[in-house]
């Protein structure tokens, strides 16, 4: 399976590099045009650097359904997943990436048992309803130190599999480890990831999710990344009060962390309800449906732990307040779980593609 998708690849990148219409269309084809060969490795690394803006579908005179069949979109996208999977060094582990939904529901119920069954040894009460003081903190429900244990542990584990992931990559696409210290391509690179350039469609946008010229899925990627980051910000500066300053939580709605978390995480809804409509939308010709699974998967997991994190702070003086919590932090530690399965895995792929596409470049 994964041959021929190298085969109709690279059938189609030698017919790109012999018509070039869309040369200025991304960056994808600049790419292209300073090869005269694919081997696997260039086409992986095309695959990665393309950011699915689809350009080149709608401008494509050999597109379905011309007998060319050229739909790079597609082929890319196939190509991405094969590349998720062929970076998990199990059968079961590449299950994980074709059953994303199965998996991520059967993590959250484990993770939910384990924090009830572990509250209840706590707290020595047996129900999740329960009275509690206006102030209570959330660690009057579970210890502060078991929860940042049980957090840290599955994240440190993703983020080493991602380096790991980052280091294999670099070796596959041809970057030596001397050639990864070049501070104009890293700034380059990170100006580009930043404002999500490459969604920009030359200037005039993605045809997402259909024909016409659009900017939305750029904003709403937009939302997303920054959603990120500022709620970020809002964890290292309760981190900060609590561990520095010995303010505990739960913190005021005017506290500096609840500003930072509630900014973020409505900026999460914006984005993350944006794709998931314009999924709705678009066009499925240039689109891989294997992918979607693991599309979909991401954003409903993240859009959960959004929506139980600020239904937690809107109920965390009433009886519901444990439940909740349980319900929130069972849904955060399967997001770090299924991290090094999801579609998160693409910011380390894209980016090495990204800087090796500037470094090319600059040469």
């Amino acid at each position: 399976m994964f041959d021929k998708n190298f085969e109709d690849a690279r059938f189609s990148l030698n017919i790109c590099n012999a018509c070039r219409y869309c040369e200025n269309i991304c960056p994808v084809f600049k790419a292209i045009e300073l090869r005269r060969t694919f081997s696997d490795n260039d086409i992986i690394y095309l695959a990665n650097l393309c950011h699915d803006c689809r350009g080149c579908y709608y401008a494509c005179q050999y597109a379905p359904p011309h007998t060319f069949d050229i739909n790079i979109p597609k082929v890319f996208g196939t190509l991405r997943l094969e590349t998720y999977k062929n970076y998990r060094n199990s059968k079961f582990s590449k299950d994980i990436v074709d059953k994303p939904h199965l998996y991520s529901i059967a993590t959250f119920i484990v993770s939910f048992l384990f924090y009830t069954i572990s509250s209840i040894i706590y707290t020595g009460k047996l129900s999740l309803i329960v009275i509690v003081d206006q102030n209570a903190s959330f660690y009057s429900i579970l210890p502060e130190n078991f929860l940042i244990i049980t957090m840290l542990i599955p994240f440190a584990i993703s983020l080493t599999i991602y380096i790991k992931n980052f280091i294999d990559y670099c070796d596959y696409i041809g970057i030596k480890k001397g050639d990864f210290l070049k501070l104009s391509s890293h700034i380059r690179s990170l100006k580009s990831v930043i404002l999500l350039e490459f969604l920009g469609g030359g200037g005039f946008g993605c045809n997402y999710p259909d024909e016409e010229y659009s900017f939305s899925r750029r904003i709403y990627h937009q939302f997303v990344l920054f959603g990120f980051k500022i709620t970020f910000i809002s964890t290292l500066i309760a981190a900060f009060m609590s561990h520095i300053l010995n303010i505990s939580p739960p913190y005021t709605f005017t506290s500096l962390p609840v500003i930072f978390g509630s900014i973020g995480g409505a900026l999460l809804l914006l984005g993350l309800t944006g794709l998931l409509y314009l999924r709705t939308k678009m066009d499925r010709i240039p689109y891989s449906e294997n992918v979607n699974s693991m599309d979909i998967n991401f954003i409903m997991i993240l859009l959960l732990s959004v929506l139980t994190g600020f239904l937690v702070l809107l109920f965390r003086s009433t009886i519901f307040m444990p439940i909740l919590l349980i319900i929130h932090l069972s849904i955060v530690i399967t997001f770090f779980i299924m991290l090094p399965f999801s579609k998160l895995q693409h910011a380390v792929f894209r980016y090495v593609s990204i800087y090796k596409y500037f470094s090319e470049m600059n040469k």
